[in-house]
């Protein structure tokens, strides 16, 4: 499409998602890294969700590293279900990866499980 910018993937740099979701989802998320680990590999994709075990060493400051994370994560995938939607983090998360989206530097996918296209936030509407 003209004039649309599409975001750059490193080519000698190992992929990096992070998966928005909900706590309550977090054997949800399990599955997806295991399925990623599948078919890409074992750490051929660097796969980061906060419900991961030691994914965020304890002592660090959850807000910090969530954010930090975001500001450098080549793709953001939303697991979009009723716990998420319902979710203060997952809407943070939302915004903060809103003003990567914005300037056209990141994918945003959304995921959804249980919720219908009517449900989803405008970020994902379009």
């Amino acid at each position: 499409m003209a004039g649309v910018k599409t975001p750059k993937i490193d080519d000698n740099k190992k992929p990096v998602i992070f998966l928005s979701h909900s706590h309550k989802d977090a054997d949800l998320a399990n599955v997806l890294e295991s399925q990623f680990n599948a078919v890409f590999g074992k750490k051929a994709v660097i796969f980061e969700a906060s419900s991961i075990p030691n994914n965020i060493p304890s002592g660090q400051n959850f807000f910090d590293v969530i954010r930090k994370r975001i500001n450098n994560m080549n793709l953001i995938l939303f697991l979009l279900t009723p716990n998420s939607l319902n979710s203060l983090w997952v809407w943070f998360e939302m915004g903060a990866a809103w003003n990567r989206y914005d300037k056209k530097d990141i994918w945003l996918v959304p995921l959804n499980l249980g919720v219908t296209n009517a449900e989803l936030p405008p970020i994902f509407k379009h």
